[in-house]
């Protein structure tokens, strides 16, 4: 029977799904974690600390103890990585687990555009890629081309004049779609307000509710020509949302234009929004934008910037095109956030419903399309119960259109592992092999692939997992799943818990709440016949993820402890998990676990020292 060995605490948008994962580490460090290393060797105080920071020593206690997952700004944790005076590889690696693009990718882009030269700005492609790779980065929208602004120029008079001219003569000479742009049905459940009305008029978002700003564009054409084009994509908005029948989700229209990002933050945050839109258009280029208030450094980049050659394609773009490209990036940009929130069940039926879109429309950007597949294949894997065979299929999508953003082999990696057909886990082995032909530097795949060897067992495999364990600390000494791994693999070996101790205390010196070597101390003690020692690990263990292999491994402790009505109640939950998994390798295990139930309800205690010697080897198979 598999036991679980590893599993990561959750981490912010937890792209890699790896978090779900039962063998394999995830991707993205934690803030936390990092920066109380960092800390703690420096020996800066806590109110240090702040002071140079310009935030409250609570800011940095929340930090630290990861009840605020990382810092808002970018330049706070620049300043962090000053003070603490870390390397530049420190530095880059604090950056990635805080979500931010590390510092020499920047310097790297600056430096591509100083000289103009080529091959640097190909190579910048390819670095953003990569960091796109590992912390998927979620502003990747398709970029068509640059904003520019129309300057107007002449006197007041001049322009007044010139102003009712061209109005006056576009009024006599466009089409109906042109003339009436104000015209929408009230939608039910969207407010909707003129220009003039009163921002209070929209309703703060109510506790457990999403609220869309869609809000007036910015016109730069001049007196040229004017469209509603909140309404429009509210519309279109409107009529997607309705389709999956997601509850909750409230669109409203700002009643004023918004310019800028830092506006559509502020009027985002004052009435609780979960997503703003908004843009500006004139009659060589349309742009939207989306901003996320309650995350600032998300969707960063435009979500659609396009040319246009003049009035006649504006309006078919405004009217057309561009409502069927915004709905489909809503909804991605929705199931995003509510992924954040570790909402799966709600981003399942948004992203699949922008997948449906984009797969009918012409023309889509392949990077569109694999994320639209990344961001479906994880909400699948994470939603409950998980979808692995679909998950399997949406990432494989990914990787067909977007071969080099490996997150998405990542979590293909450990969909197979957790589905556990036969051949999966060969499946799994082959997307960490490739993971590691295109970055062999890399040592968390080193990680993941050993701890999928270990569990696949086999002398062989035992070798090679030892020899991705000491590759993987030899590029990173500091990465916590292969001191995991190397404490599994002695315990494999029948080596008495006295030997696991250093790794599994190092283990969780780097990550003090990783449920897999609490688990594996929990096991290995309780076999050992020393529940004392076991229980605090034990109940930690389930405290931090009350699934069912923590708890079969806390009931065993229960019983050796005399409390068979405890361990009763535990045993029960896993048999009935148990008796869901489509391996038959579980059917030994169930088939004891009932055996048990019925001797503890009988009073008996069935854990001989026969039995859990037995037993020991359960753990990994």
């Amino acid at each position: 029977m598999r036991r679980k060995i590893w599993d990561a605490p959750p981490d912010k948008l937890q792209i890699e799904i790896l978090s779900e994962h039962r063998y394999n580490e995830t991707v993205m460090e934690d803030f936390n974690q990092l920066l109380n290393q960092y800390i703690l060797r420096s020996g800066i105080s806590d109110a240090e600390l702040a002071r140079t920071i310009g935030v409250s020593r609570q800011t940095i206690f929340r930090w630290r103890e990861g009840t605020t997952a990382r810092p808002r700004y970018r330049d706070d944790v620049l300043v962090i990585t000053r003070k603490l005076r870390l390397t530049p590889e420190e530095r880059d690696r604090l950056l990635l687990a805080a979500g931010f693009r590390p510092e020499d990718t920047e310097e790297k882009e600056a430096k591509a555009k100083e000289q103009g030269d080529e091959e640097d700005a190909e190579k910048r492609d390819e670095d953003r890629e990569q960091v796109t790779a590992e912390t998927v980065i979620v502003n990747s929208w398709p970029l068509i081309f640059h904003r520019r602004r129309w300057l107007m120029a002449g006197t007041v008079a001049f322009f007044l004049m010139l102003l009712g001219a061209v109005w006056w003569w576009f009024s006599q000479t466009q089409p109906e779609e042109v003339k009436d742009r104000s015209m929408m049905a009230q939608v039910p459940g969207m407010s909707m307000f003129s220009a003039g009305e009163s921002r209070a008029a929209i309703a703060p978002a109510a506790p457990g509710e999403t609220l869309v700003l869609v809000t007036h564009f910015a016109n730069y054409a001049g007196g040229q020509v004017g469209y509603n084009v909140a309404g429009r994509l509210t519309q279109a908005l409107q009529r997607e949302i309705e389709h999956t029948r997601v509850e909750n989700i409230r669109l409203a229209i700002w009643p004023e234009v918004v310019e800028t990002r830092a506006q559509a933050l502020q009027i985002g945050q004052t009435v609780s929004a979960t997503l703003v839109i908004y843009g500006e258009y004139d009659v060589g280029r349309v742009m939207v934008e989306f901003a996320h208030p309650t995350d600032q450094n998300v969707f960063t980049d435009p979500a659609v910037q396009q040319y246009v050659t003049g009035v006649p394609e504006l309006s078919a773009i405004i009217n057309t095109d561009l409502p069927q490209q915004v709905r489909s990036l809503a909804l991605i940009a929705l199931g995003q956030i509510y992924l954040t929130r570790q909402d799966a069940d709600q981003a399942c039926p948004l992203l699949g419903q922008a997948r449906e879109n984009l797969q009918n429309a012409p023309n889509v950007d392949e990077k569109t399309w694999g994320l639209v597949n990344f961001y479906l294949g994880l909400a699948l894997h994470k939603s409950h119960p998980p979808d692995l065979d679909e998950a399997i299929t949406a990432y494989t999508k990914s990787i067909e259109t977007w071969p080099t953003m490996l997150s998405s082999r990542l979590n293909r990696s450990a969909a197979y592992a957790a589905r556990d057909l036969p051949g999966d886990w060969a499946q799994a082995v082959a997307d960490m092999d490739a993971i590691i032909a295109t970055k062999p530097d890399w040592s968390l795949a080193y990680s993941n692939r050993a701890s999928l060897r270990l569990n696949m067992g086999g002398d062989e495999n035992l070798a090679l997992a030892q020899a991705d364990i000491d590759q993987a600390l030899a590029l990173d000494p500091n990465l916590p799943g292969p001191y995991l791994n190397r404490a599994y693999l002695a315990y494999r070996q029948d080596r008495p818990m006295a030997e696991l101790l250093p790794d599994l205390e190092k283990t969780l010196s780097l990550r003090p709440d990783d449920t897999s070597a609490l688990n594996l101390f929990c096991w290995g003690y309780t076999v050992e016949q020393q529940p004392e020692k076991a229980m605090p690990y034990c109940q930690r263990a389930v405290e931090l993820d009350p699934e069912p292999i923590f708890r079969d491994s806390r009931g065993i402790a229960y019983v050796l402890s005399g409390n068979y009505e405890a361990a009763i109640a535990d045993f029960e939950a896993f048999v009935a998990w148990l008796a869901t998994q489509p391996n038959p390798a579980w059917q030994q295990p169930l088939a004891r676990r009932q055996a048990w139930l019925a001797a503890l309800k009988a009073g008996q205690n069935p854990l001989t020292p026969e039995v859990l010697a037995d037993i020991r080897h359960e753990y990994g198979k």
